[in-house]
């Protein structure tokens, strides 16, 4: 048994070692940091999206804030691309293509008029259909956090006041409007994922606050199979007292992860239609405060990373067959050493390894910079 009572967590042989890669940082030693939000296979190579995070974290106007872009041939050997004018005062957060072309959503700082020197960020999309020439746009877009490409269209999500909308695009510039607040109801959306199951967005909803004052959550999913209709999970007690983080399709199911509300842990779920879901307590997402967050099916089984969150926030990252059993990666090896780890995006290659991207300090003074890993099945 661990200290805290909890079964001890088998440790993981798959995805078991994880070798990391220096991507070149834009601002090497500047206290405010960069990373690299996240990954797409593009062409011949990868095409890994993020942004320099000027000013860090007292949301404070800086002209020193733009969009960045890297690329590599193999996901091991990284080449920062040049700066360019539509990048400025941006943030990228999300890409997706078709193979020709590229959509990157995220937003655009503006001084604000009511708060000189405070940043306002307003909705930004960029295309390209050569990944060196891009054309940015800054004005009638909401501020996506989320891309996907399927059913012939690019799909983002994007969250407002009222709750979660869907747009899509075939062009990334001309965007339309496919559902709205009053079709999908109140909530956020934090990601959305194209599956055989069809477009998927997951999240969570406030509760009513209790007659005590207290707030908490309940997980939601939202689907659409293309039709144009989209269908918001029923109320059930599966989703209580959590948010979901991320959700992927295996072997013609659904599995999402997340944050329980209630246990200061993690949990997972699974789904055979998108909408109704089963709650599988894991111990693995009991142990350490796990806050998992990102989710990925490969042929070689699922793959989730967040971290473990009791006290400082460390990476970590879990493994299983099939989602019903699961297990976590050694965390010691060198490719995890560091602070505040964090993988941003990912994707599976061809010879079924994972490359990841994201960001983390590893040097005396705390600096957080972009940084990849590639995971063996």
């Amino acid at each position: 048994m661990t200290p805290s009572g909890l079964p001890s967590i088998p440790v993981s042989d798959r995805f078991a070692v994880w070798k990391r890669f220096e991507m070149p940082d834009p601002t090497p030693q500047v206290y405010g940091g960069e990373w690299a939000a996240d990954v797409i296979a593009y062409k011949t190579g990868y095409r890994a999206i993020g942004f320099i995070n000027g000013g860090c974290c007292d949301g404070g106007f800086t002209t020193d804030t733009r969009a960045v872009m890297w690329t590599s041939l193999d996901g091991k050997t990284w080449r920062l691309e040049p700066d360019l004018p539509e990048f400025a005062l941006s943030h990228m957060v999300g890409a997706a293509t078709d193979g020709y072309r590229i959509v990157v959503v995220g937003s655009n700082n503006v001084e604000s008029v009511a708060y000189p020197g405070s940043a306002e960020s307003r909705g930004a999309v960029w295309t390209s259909t050569d990944g060196a020439s891009w054309k940015a746009q800054f004005e009638n877009v909401p501020q996506f956090n989320s891309v996907t490409f399927s059913y012939g269209r690019f799909w983002a999500a994007a969250n407002r006041d009222a709750g979660p909308e869907i747009w899509s695009t075939t062009d990334g510039l001309s965007w339309t409007l496919e559902a709205s607040p009053s079709v999908l109801g109140a909530g956020s959306i934090n990601v959305l994922r194209s599956t055989s199951l069809g477009l998927i967005a997951a999240g969570f909803a406030e509760v009513a606050p209790g007659s005590d004052g207290s707030r908490t959550s309940t997980a939601m999913t939202w689907l659409s199979t293309g039709s144009g209709v989209w269908h918001r999970a029923p109320d059930q007690p599966a989703l209580l007292r959590a948010q979901m983080e991320d959700v992927a399709g295996l072997d013609g199911k659904l599995l999402a992860l997340g944050a329980n509300e209630a246990a200061d842990g993690g949990l997972v779920w699974e789904s055979e239609d998108g909408l109704v879901w089963t709650r599988v307590d894991q111990p693995a997402f009991a142990l350490d405060c796990a806050l998992p967050d990102k989710l990925i099916a490969t042929p070689a089984g699922l793959l989730a990373a967040g971290a473990k969150g009791c006290s400082t926030a460390q990476f970590r990252a879990w493994t299983s067959p099939d989602g019903s059993m699961w297990s976590m990666v050694p965390d010691s090896q060198p490719g995890l050493k560091g602070q505040e780890l964090q993988v941003q995006g990912w994707l599976i290659r061809a010879d079924g390894s994972v490359l990841a991207v994201g960001y983390g300090s590893v040097s005396d003074v705390f600096h957080v910079a972009p940084m990849a890993w590639l995971v063996e099945p």
